[in-house]
């Protein structure tokens, strides 16, 4: 008696051991999943930043070259030289692409059309436009002004005008301005890779929406709400912060970026759900899986020597499962790169150093990306990339091998886009590397853990099975399998 009465009391012990360590277990698997969640926002925010800042430098260096455009047709106006003007606005249509200009014009000290690049059969007042109140208010003071989109009245339809003030004996005189698409931004902000649900957006400093990747015709003539972070006065140049779409009401992680000089704003908008479906999904299949685990060891602490000799493996396990969470909580980095066609890094962003130890300055101009690879498979990998190279096509969540400058092994994720001139003929490829690594690491030991649950309840006395909501058997044990009259569990 003495010795079962010690036998059920063991059996009682270790059932709260299970239970108290399963919590444990429970409680730490949630922490390190939740810490797995922001650390993929964190890193979905570095590519949100790169992708605003990059997007910023383009439309930064487009509005330079408008402004130097606009200078030269001033001036010509200015000093009453119009074959020059005209000459001026017909390179101006040739310098940019096809739907980037709408027109040229230049307005009277009274609000008039004086000159257009459209014809205008009577005169068009615009001396009620923003841009024309500002430059006559600061009389004439040379100041780039560009103005939020308007519907023209001469075009009849919506633009972005970059205007400057003419003056005449230091007095004003009225003003000159190119007329822009906001088409052609949204062409420019579509270009990005982003998911379905992503945005990019150039927005003006009041709020006014300037161009959106995506429903630019129901973005027009709208703004954004005031109280959002990057409108705040003393707003810095970049930053972060999460909100839900203004027109879609889509949960979204932005980061914007402040075009220096210009009162314009990028701002890119990346889809939490599609961020975060992947790591959820393989959450809940772990706590799944957990908590058949767990369920079935307190079935088998009826048992008690078996229960004996499982607890050591249980907590081994626990253990295993601990060191994969921590695992994948080290999320990856992720760094933007430029090659041309043989492959020569002519770009890599900072971020490279954290991933792979080289510094910018060794890749660029020295480096091509199948260097990169280990030796082994180096050449078979360099065929086979350069073989996309030489068809065009992008590169999508291409997994691939490489080392680091010490020599250590890592897995990229390789996204990139070619770059084409006008005539189709292939520059380079333009795109980023994700480390992996961690990734690849914790989805082989989920399959060792796999197997040996398999292994459990295949082992099992009891006899398990499982069904789904329409109770048709999905799975069983052999001993089940065996009781209901079939030879394997495949044919139950």
């Amino acid at each position: 008696m003495k010795s079962a009465a010690r036998l059920n009391a063991l059996a009682i012990l270790l059932l709260v051991a299970v239970v108290v360590l399963s919590s444990a277990y429970w409680w730490r698997m949630s922490f390190d999943t939740n810490q797995l969640r922001a650390n993929t926002l964190e890193q979905a925010s570095k590519r949100a930043t790169q992708l605003a800042d990059l997007q910023a430098q383009h439309i930064e260096a487009l509005l330079l070259g408008i402004d130097q455009s606009l200078h030269q047709f001033r001036d010509a106006l200015q000093a009453e030289n119009q074959a020059s003007a005209e000459l001026i606005a017909k390179n101006v249509f040739k310098a940019f692409p096809t739907n980037a200009i709408v027109h040229l014009s230049r307005i009277d000290a009274k609000g008039y059309f004086a000159y257009s690049t459209i014809h205008l059969p009577q005169p068009v007042y615009v001396g009620d436009r923003d841009y024309f109140g500002f430059h006559k208010k600061q009389h004439g003071k040379d100041l780039l002004y560009i103005n939020k989109p308007i519907f023209s009245r001469t075009a009849h339809k919506w633009v972005i005008l970059v205007t400057r003030p003419i003056t005449k004996l230091g007095r004003f005189d009225g003003a000159a301005f190119i007329s822009l698409s906001p088409e052609y931004f949204s062409q420019m902000l579509a270009k990005l890779e982003m998911g379905p649900k992503d945005i990019s957006a150039l927005m003006h400093t009041d709020g006014s929406f300037m161009a959106r990747s995506q429903d630019l015709q129901g973005a027009l003539g709208k703004s954004v709400d005031l109280a959002r972070p990057l409108f705040h006065p003393d707003a810095n140049t970049q930053g972060l912060f999460r909100a839900n779409g203004t027109s879609d009401n889509v949960q979204r992680l932005y980061a914007w970026q402040k075009l220096q000089g210009y009162p314009l704003i990028i701002a890119i908008g990346l889809d939490e759900k599609t961020l975060l479906d992947p790591v959820d999904e393989a959450i809940f299949l772990t706590k799944m899986r957990s908590a058949l685990g767990i369920g079935f060891l307190l079935l088998l602490t009826a048992l008690v020597s078996f229960l004996l000799s499982r607890s050591s493996r249980q907590q081994r396990l626990l253990e295993q499962s601990e060191a994969r969470l921590d695992e994948l909580a080290q999320l990856s980095h992720t760094f933007a790169w430029e090659v041309n066609a043989d492959g020569l890094y002519t770009y890599a962003s900072h971020v490279v150093k954290d991933v792979l130890g080289y510094t910018p300055e060794e890749l660029v101009g020295k480096m091509y990306f199948y260097d990169l690879h280990p030796k082994d498979g180096r050449e078979a990998f360099k065929l086979s990339a350069l073989g996309i190279f030489a068809r065009k096509e992008p590169f999508i969540n291409w997994g691939n091998a490489a080392e680091t400058k010490d020599g250590n092994p890592v897995w990229l994720s390789t996204n990139g886009v070619p770059m084409l001139n006008s005539d189709g003929v292939l520059l380079g490829y333009r795109g980023s590397d994700t480390d992996i690594t961690e990734r690849k690491l914790f989805e082989n030991e989920l399959s060792n853990s796999r197997q040996l649950l398999q292994t459990i309840i295949d082992a099992a006395p009891l006899r398990i099975f499982w069904k789904n909501s329409n109770l048709k058997y999905m799975g069983c044990n052999p001993a089940f399998a065996k009781d209901a009259g079939e030879n394997n569990p495949d044919e139950v």
